[in-house]
């Protein structure tokens, strides 16, 4: 990956030196495995937090963004993770790591004065309402 770097289209290059792969398979193999910046070792219940606290500042509609995420736990850990590991962390404790932040809001007092001091001005809850399109069986009409 070194020499092909400073193209654009790097990982379609390498699908040309590797059968049976296309280049997004390999930017997404790369990304997720094989980058030596990786860091293989668990998340630290540190990282924990900080992943569940800025989940709530980086949540755009219905969609967190992640390589925000990621960015920010680099920065302020010296470690990168995978956007895979942050994720798969994330979904599967999504409830009851909301729940818990609630409830440490709603004991504290003050906890909207230090959310405030975080950069989160305002608490959303990240789980979205399913509604559905068709209130009635669904038909097609004649044209």
């Amino acid at each position: 990956m070194e020499q092909f770097k400073s193209y654009r289209d790097r990982y379609s290059r390498v699908s040309r030196f590797v059968p049976n792969y296309t280049g997004s398979q390999i930017c997404c193999r790369w990304k997720n495995y094989l980058d030596p910046r990786l860091c293989k070792s668990p998340l630290t219940d540190e990282e924990k937090d900080f992943i569940v606290s800025r989940a709530h500042v980086y949540k755009a509609s219905d969609t967190i963004l992640w390589k925000c995420i990621i960015h920010d736990l680099e920065k302020e850990f010296g470690r990168t993770h995978s956007e895979n590991k942050v994720r798969n962390f994330w979904h599967p404790n999504k409830r009851y790591y909301i729940n818990k932040y609630v409830k440490i809001v709603e004991q504290n007092k003050e906890g909207k004065e230090a959310l405030k001091n975080n950069g989160i001005e305002k608490l959303t809850v990240l789980e979205p309402r399913i509604e559905h399109k068709f209130r009635e069986a669904y038909r097609m009409r004649p044209y």
